[in-house]
């Protein structure tokens, strides 16, 4: 073949080449172009990135705390947290009632023993720092059954009911020797409310012979110096 000729056609294979790769380019971009609408659009038809659909998880609710307040005990019941303090406070039962309310609280009940030590320790120890008589009597938060006016007519368990709105049971109660009486001995009326007796020290009797921490039933508009104020813990 006639080199002139051979070096025209090289010439014209080469640049059929080199064309041939600038548009393979630009085909490819336009191919990747298209795979990235499609792969945003797609995810925004499913809510991924738009509104709608599947979209991410949902926030995590808050976590709340059920912490008492500075100075209230906290009690771990089986119907939820309950919040205490004993407060000296001398008052009839009904002034009892609205001082605990000023508080966001009510006069307590004790779901058990622990409970019912618990204040009758404290109101031991606010007794003594009052420097006066160290026999004391705490207001407790129940009233009697008005099914249960009579002596005999209830079982002992059953005489009073709490008015705290979370007590529940009887496992907090310890009556005296003799007690419930309902009669008053002297003034010859229903003792309609409910206190518990505490002693100087462990070892020595209460009023009338009560041991430390049991309870009475007693006439309602009666000054007791201590009352022990419960409530719900405020979430946090």
């Amino acid at each position: 073949m006639n080199p002139t000729i051979l070096f025209l056609f090289w010439i014209t294979v080469v640049s059929g080449i080199i064309i041939g790769d600038g548009g393979g380019y630009s085909y490819s971009g336009s191919q990747s172009a298209s795979s990235e609408e499609d792969h945003y659009g797609g995810h925004g038809d499913h809510g991924g990135y738009g509104g709608g659909g599947h979209g991410g998880r949902p926030p995590r609710p808050p976590v709340v705390s059920s912490k008492c307040e500075d100075g209230w005990t906290r009690f771990d019941r089986p119907q939820g947290p309950w919040c205490m303090k004993v407060f000296y406070a001398k008052q009839n039962y009904q002034t009892g009632v609205s001082f605990c309310a000023a508080m966001g609280a009510n006069v307590s009940g004790y779901q058990n023993a622990e409970e019912r030590m618990f204040v009758a320790n404290t109101g031991r120890t606010l007794q003594a720092q009052q420097g006066e008589e160290l026999l004391g009597e705490v207001w407790v938060g129940a009233i009697r059954n008005p099914a249960c006016s009579a002596r005999g007519v209830c079982s002992p368990s059953d005489q009073f009911q709490w008015t705290d709105g979370h007590t529940t049971g009887s496992d907090g109660i310890l009556w005296g020797p003799g007690e419930p009486n309902v009669i008053h001995p002297y003034d010859k009326v229903t003792q309609d409310c409910l206190v518990m007796h505490t002693s100087a020290a462990d070892g020595q009797i209460a009023r009338w012979n009560f041991g430390h921490g049991q309870m009475d039933d007693s006439l309602c508009w009666y000054g007791w110096t201590l009352i022990a104020c419960g409530k719900r813990p405020e979430p946090r």
